[in-house]
């Protein structure tokens, strides 16, 4: 029985050596897990700061694409809009040109009509003229001729005076 005893005995000794050491080589292992784990967390967050200054730089770089590629938008539409401006003006000068060659005709054709009934009044009143002279003197005027080359002369000055000159 006693060497049972010390048998135990020294199986309970080997079984608390061994337990100690495992005790210290757990406490160990735990001490390194904690280490382990806090690398692990600054890794971690290491990890996630770069990737979200990457998104950060990603997404500046995507707006600022798309800003380009809207800058280089506009600036076709406002070639094609400055080229659709220059032809509009260019066919609205030539319609006002047109317009007022047709204004500059009809003053050319309203100053003919002028002169036409200017000479037909004033061959009017020449006419009246020599009735009028003819009753107070009782005789016909023979200088009807000089009259007549003084109303032709005056008619060419006054048609002279009114032309008007279209140019297009």
């Amino acid at each position: 029985m006693k060497t049972e005893e010390e048998d135990n005995d020294v199986q309970l000794q080997t079984r608390q050596e061994m337990q100690q050491q495992c005790s210290k080589a757990l406490e160990v292992a735990l001490k390194e897990n904690v280490a382990l784990a806090k690398e692990y967390q600054t890794l971690q967050t290491s990890y996630l700061d770069e990737k979200d200054k990457l998104m950060i730089n990603y997404e500046s770089r995507i707006k600022m694409e798309a800003t380009m590629r809207d800058y280089l938008q506009i600036s076709v539409l406002q070639s094609r809009m400055h080229r659709a401006l220059v032809e509009f003006f260019k066919q609205r000068g030539l319609y006002n040109q047109a317009g007022l060659a047709r204004f500059q005709a009809a003053s050319q054709e309203n100053a003919q009509k002028i002169l036409a009934v200017q000479e037909e009044m004033s061959k009017t009143i020449q006419h009246i003229s020599a009735f009028l002279t003819s009753l107070t003197d009782g005789s016909p005027r023979e200088d009807s001729k000089e009259n007549k080359q003084s109303i032709s002369h005056a008619e060419t000055k006054d048609r002279q005076s009114h032309t008007v000159h279209i140019t297009v």
